[in-house]
């Protein structure tokens, strides 16, 4: 069975909807901006004391490793980086879409999974930075998603705090099943 939180390429438009309405549902109540601050400290909480083996151990054939999970989320802040700075610098920029598991499958760099986990906080570093600055009216700027269609900049930061929620559980999962 496909988890709502799939998000694989080319899904319909039904899909896509259940996809972001689990992730802001998975955010209410919490500042989004207060998720998005865990990230480093959880994904490092969760890695702990597992063996390089270990992390590149997928949960099952054909899933992603705790590795996996990790370079997807340190990729995904990068794609993060560049929306967040279209849309508060450009009026209704295009916001192009990728595929995920086309990245942790033809992206791969050796480092170990400390240094990813470091790429992360880094890059989420200098994104909350600009998020924490930024005016009230520019949290209703918009962007075009290729896929989702308009998209607030307030809506993105809670997808993107309610997307460090299901990989951190995918995380927690993946260690559950491998050791």
């Amino acid at each position: 069975m496909t988890s709502l939180f799939s998000n694989r390429a080319g899904d319909d438009s039904v899909a896509i909807s259940a996809y972001v309405k689990g992730l802001t549902d998975l955010t209410a109540g919490e500042e989004p901006l207060d998720i998005l601050a865990r990230i480093g400290g959880s994904v490092r909480g969760v890695i702990a004391g597992l063996t390089d083996a270990q992390l590149r151990t997928p949960e099952q054939p054909g899933k992603w490793s705790m590795r996996d999970v990790v370079r997807h989320l340190a990729d995904a802040e990068l794609v993060l980086a560049f929306r967040y700075r279209m849309i508060l610098a450009h009026d209704r920029p295009p916001i192009a879409a990728y595929d995920q598991d086309l990245w942790v499958e033809k992206l791969e760099r050796d480092d170990d999974t400390e240094t990813i986990a470091g790429d992360l906080e880094a890059v989420r570093s200098i994104n909350l930075r600009l998020l924490r600055v930024q005016q009230p009216e520019a949290w209703q700027r918009v962007g075009l998603h290729a896929e989702r269609g308009e998209e607030s900049l307030a809506l993105l930061v809670r997808m993107a705090a309610g997307h460090d929620l299901v990989h951190t559980r995918q995380l927690l999962r993946i260690r559950a099943a491998i050791e």
